[in-house]
């Protein structure tokens, strides 16, 4: 169930009330990849003790399937992050920047080595890559139609698309 991303909700943590909120950002980096930051903001109900957590990832825009993500701010993960805080001491403001790295579990799937090796080369050629996941998902939507496939990314073409799918063993 997806959350409304502009709505403050509240979460009860230690029978302490917090409040929330999530903000999404897509951007566009050099490589013409997504990138998506989530700010996970949350605040007590009774102080002024606050938090931020910065989540960056990775998006692929798809022309049938719309964006895909690799985060996912969900209440298990708010509550994390509230608990973390707490046993840092937290008094007034604490921020988690690349809060993805210390809370894994917001990660919707991994990316591996042959993935990272893959963008990288990508970034340097200013060539936007979509991810494993991504990929993953248009191959089982096209049912391996490497030129629907690559259609359906902006930019890509089909022997890109073949090379990727060889590479990261997706069949």
């Amino acid at each position: 169930m997806a959350i409304p991303k502009s709505k403050r909700r509240k979460i009860s943590v230690n029978d302490i009330t917090y409040f929330w909120t999530v903000s999404r950002n897509l951007d566009v980096n050099a490589s013409s990849s997504l990138e998506v930051m989530f700010r996970l903001f949350v605040q007590s109900k009774n102080d002024s003790k606050s938090i931020e957590a910065n989540f960056f990832g990775t998006a692929a825009e798809c022309i049938f399937a719309g964006v895909v993500q690799n985060i996912q701010i969900t209440p298990e993960i708010v509550k994390l992050v509230i608990e973390r805080a707490l046993s840092l001491g937290w008094e007034r403001k604490i921020c988690f920047e690349y809060a993805e790295r210390q809370f894994p579990n917001a990660l919707l799937y991994e990316t591996n080595a042959k993935d990272e090796e893959i963008a990288t080369a990508c970034r340097q050629w200013f060539v936007p890559y979509p991810g494993r996941k991504a990929l993953q998902e248009a191959f089982l939507l096209y049912k391996g139609n490497t030129k629907n496939i690559a259609e359906s990314f902006s930019g890509l073409k089909e022997d890109q698309i073949k090379h990727w799918l060889d590479l990261l063993e997706i069949n």
